[in-house]
């Protein structure tokens, strides 16, 4: 049988599904929203600051009684940039790197810095990661990453030089991409077809925990090396069930090594107490197929290139990537603060993670892929150009700030369901071994986004509509480039181009009529009387053309 067939013969979510889906969410998404997020509270800006004032040195105050925080007034010398450091007022935090290295005023750009180029060493971790973990395995490639990624986690408590502390965010950014892409691609081929649509959407509620644990965190947590460390900590939760968790099914059954796939099968049907064949992935029906355990051709960035069919999929993926990217990072950093308070602000802001997650999972159960982010892209890009019309205030003096906060949320939420079907789209138009590889192609164009999206904060000073035009533009062209991708919903996760290009042949850009369910009809295998095994693998090898 095939597969996903094979799966299917385990039950719907049973106790080994259960824990081996469990072990990597958390390894994804948990850990992942707790180092990203992290930044938040390790950089906070304190809102007062002033110089230190060194002997014949005075405020400089203008004429709304405001102090310059850059600059003071030396006797002889008249207005000069602070001299003797930086004084933090009212700071709501212990410290922050902000506040131990001075990054205000003209150094103000270097604590930004430290956040791009994490992103930077993300994308450099985008072209080679993902395709060594398709190469070698996403459970080996995912524990070899994750120990170097705490080690240089880790390090940053001892980094006392700013430029040490970048290079080190560098590391772990280029890091944490194979780290993320590995353990989410490994959740997604523990299920079969049918079971997709919730697992890969169910999973971002992990995102959602992650980062309501790290406000709790940090809330309690005021120092920024105490708080690095226990970021650095949390994945090694990760080590506890490693001689659990097992290389998933579709990556050794495409790798020729059957015997593996088939004992991890039937280990998971006693679990389920379920009835499995001793040789689940054995068929006396299909002779041609039949080959050693030599492990296939794996797919290359330039085999998904050379490929027609996988060509026009990597470009559609990477523009939804892109947009998802820069309009829901633009829409955070254009948008007004919910409270004052940054711990409550970002308590708000991780619960609108949990809604998106549900309403997304019942759209994508109830209307596919294509129809849903179709209108999830349609509504992120009305809503922010509705807030381009709407003022702060109304002629007779009335705010209009929680209208337009309103909005704003809302279509942070639109933009937030669309990541998470996205995501778990990506996994379901790649075959088996080019998934991983297409994946981090598509998390590059992601980077370039976010890499992009802070610029977009100066932008709106200069040009205050011009944000938002960009980002309705891009959320309206993504959500007409949906059309043409295939339906991929209640499939079973494709292994050939062929399956691919059949979906399109069945496709039509304007309908949006689901395909068929295709169950896996299970038929018993009838194990062999003698010695010898015929071991017999699909070949899942990248057809060029």
């Amino acid at each position: 049988m095939e597969v996903d067939e094979a799966l299917a013969k385990l039950g719907t979510i049973g106790l080994w599904q259960s824990l081996v889906y469990t072990g990597w969410a958390i390894a994804c998404c948990f850990a992942a929203a707790i180092a990203l997020m992290g930044p938040i509270f390790i950089a906070a800006m304190p809102e007062q600051y002033h110089c230190r004032l060194s002997e014949n040195e005075t405020f400089i105050v203008n004429a709304n009684n405001e102090t310059d925080q850059c600059h003071v007034y030396r006797n002889g010398t008249g207005k000069i940039p602070c001299s003797n450091g930086i004084e933090f007022q009212n700071v709501d935090f212990g410290s922050s790197i902000i506040t131990e290295w001075d990054l205000v005023c003209d150094r103000n750009f270097l604590g930004e810095l430290t956040i791009t180029l994490k992103v930077v060493g993300s994308t450099l971790g985008s072209f080679f990661l993902p395709v060594m973990a398709d190469k070698f395995g996403r459970k080996r490639m995912y524990y070899l990453l994750l120990f170097l990624y705490t080690v240089f986690e880790a390090a940053h408590v001892v980094a006392y030089h700013y430029w040490l502390f970048v290079l080190l965010r560098v590391i772990s950014g280029c890091l944490q991409t194979g780290v993320y892409i590995s353990s989410f691609v490994a959740a997604c081929e523990t299920l079969q077809a049918k079971q997709r649509t919730f697992g890969g959407i169910f999973i971002q509620t992990w995102w959602a925990i992650g980062m309501l644990f790290l406000c709790m965190c940090a809330y309690f947590i005021r120092d920024w090396r105490h708080l690095q460390l226990t970021i650095a900590l949390v994945p090694l939760v990760s080590f506890s069930y490693f001689f659990f968790i097992p290389e998933t099914v579709p990556w050794l059954a495409s790798n020729g090594r059957i015997d593996e796939a088939e004992k991890i099968l039937v280990k998971a049907a006693q679990m389920n107490k379920v009835h499995m064949p001793e040789k689940p992935l054995r068929s006396s029906q299909s002779t041609e197929r039949l080959s050693n355990n030599s492990p296939v051709k794996e797919a290359s960035t330039m085999d998904i290139v050379r490929n027609v069919t996988l060509r026009k999929i990597l470009c559609c993926m990477c523009v939804l990537w892109f947009a998802n990217s820069i309009v829901y990072w633009g829409i955070s950093f254009t948008s007004t603060m919910l409270s004052s308070d940054r711990y409550l602000n970002f308590f708000f802001n991780s619960l609108i993670e949990i809604p998106a997650m549900i309403f997304s999972l019942l759209a994508l159960q109830r209307w596919g892929r294509r129809l849903p982010n179709f209108i999830f892209f349609i509504l992120a890009g009305l809503t922010v150009l509705i807030v381009i019309f709407i003022p702060l205030k109304t002629a007779s003096g009335v705010s209009l700030k929680p209208l337009r906060m309103f909005l704003t949320m809302f279509g942070k939420w639109a933009i937030t369901c669309t990541f998470n079907s996205v995501i778990l789209y990506t996994t379901e138009v790649f075959p088996t071994n080019a998934r991983n590889t297409g994946f981090g192609l598509c998390t590059l164009t992601a980077r370039i986004g976010t890499m992009i999206s802070p610029f977009t904060v100066s932008l709106a000073k200069m040009i205050p509509w011009l944000p938002g035009v960009i980002f309705a533009v891009v959320a309206f062209v993504s959500a007409f480039v949906c059309l043409l991708l295939p339906e991929t919903n209640k499939r079973p996760l494709p292994d050939t181009i062929e399956q691919i290009s059949s979906w399109y042949t069945e496709q039509k850009y304007w309908s949006f009529k689901m395909p068929e369910a295709e169950p896996a009809a299970i038929t018993p295998v009838q194990p062999s009387n003698d010695n010898t095994h015929t071991v017999e693998k699909i070949d899942f090898r990248v057809t060029q053309v």
